[in-house]
């Protein structure tokens, strides 16, 4: 347990870096891997939707954006990013 939970933060902490420094696609790969170890993890939902919004895959982001919100609607990390998403798309919530 204790290397699983070390392995997590590990990973967490290296996804954010990545998506920092602009390295989209390592970032990607990340965040997916950690979807896989833990996929009802809203944080890990939401990091990948910030990827996704990044990489300007607006479409992808916005549905997990949504997702997320329908699980969770009281959530406000990075609803300004799903906010610049629909102002891009012109669509409004």
């Amino acid at each position: 347990p204790f290397y699983r939970e070390f392995y997590l933060m590990r990973s967490l902490f290296f996804a954010h870096v990545l998506c920092e420094r602009s390295e989209f696609d390592s970032a990607l790969e990340v965040t997916n891997s950690l979807l896989q170890a833990v996929p009802k993890s809203v944080y890990v939902q939401t990091q990948l939707a910030v990827v996704y919004y990044h990489m300007r895959e607006f479409d992808d982001a916005q549905r997990l954006f949504e997702q997320v919100l329908s699980c969770n609607p009281h959530r406000l990390d990075h609803v300004d990013v799903y906010s610049n998403i629909l102002y891009v798309k012109e669509l409004r919530s």
